[in-house]
């Protein structure tokens, strides 16, 4: 991928002189793709954080997956006690 810009967060977190992007999962958002391109151009969005870190490689596959990890609202909770024994 070609990083063709960076959100304001992202610049950020690249200020901080201990960030090292190679050791990070960066989130990321695709700007364009041509036809005529063998890869797309991104714009850089975060870091979810260091590699290696267990939250943090779950929080990854989470987004990767577009995986809805957040709370079932109380209506939720409350409709599914319908279906317990």
């Amino acid at each position: 991928m070609f990083v063709k810009s960076f959100s304001k967060d992202c610049k950020e977190i690249m200020k901080d002189e201990k960030f090292r992007p190679l050791e990070n999962y960066m989130t990321a958002k695709y700007s364009e793709w041509k036809t005529t391109d063998y890869t797309p151009n991104v714009e850089l969005v975060g870091s979810l954080g260091s590699l290696g870190d267990i939250e943090i490689e779950c929080k990854a596959l989470l987004t990767e997956y577009e995986v809805n990890s957040e709370d079932f609202t109380e209506w939720t909770n409350n409709y599914l006690k319908k279906f317990q024994d």
